[in-house]
C-alpha cells in the first residue's frame, strides 16, 4: 500500500509541473545568488557597526575609570588631611 501511495504521489507532481521539483530549486538558486549581494553588504554593515560601538563602549569605560579614579583620590587626600572640609574639596 505504502508503495502505490508513493507511486501515486510522483505521478501527480509530474503531471502538474512538467519538471518536477527541478524548477523550485532552480528558483530557489537564482533568488540565492540574486539575494547574495545584498546580504552580504548587509552583514558587513552589521559587522562595522559592531566594531564601533565596541570601541566607543571601551572608550567611554575608560573615561569613568579615569573620572572615579580622579575623584578616588581627591576624597582620599581630603580624609588624611584633617584642615580640609566639605566646601573646599573642589573636583574637577
Amino acid at each position: 500500500m505504502g508503495r502505490r501511495w508513493k507511486q501515486a504521489k510522483v505521478g501527480r507532481i509530474g503531471r502538474t509541473f512538467p519538471f518536477g521539483g527541478q524548477m523550485v530549486w532552480v528558483i530557489c538558486f537564482a533568488l540565492l545568488l540574486v539575494s547574495t549581494p545584498a546580504l552580504v553588504r548587509d552583514l558587513l554593515d552589521i559587522q562595522s557597526a559592531t566594531e564601533q560601538a565596541t570601541g566607543v563602549d571601551y572608550w567611554y569605560e575608560g573615561q569613568l575609570n579615569r573620572e572615579l579614579l580622579r575623584l578616588q583620590v581627591t576624597l582620599t587626600q581630603a580624609v588624611n588631611d584633617p584642615e580640609v572640609s566639605p566646601e573646599t574639596i573642589n573636583f574637577r
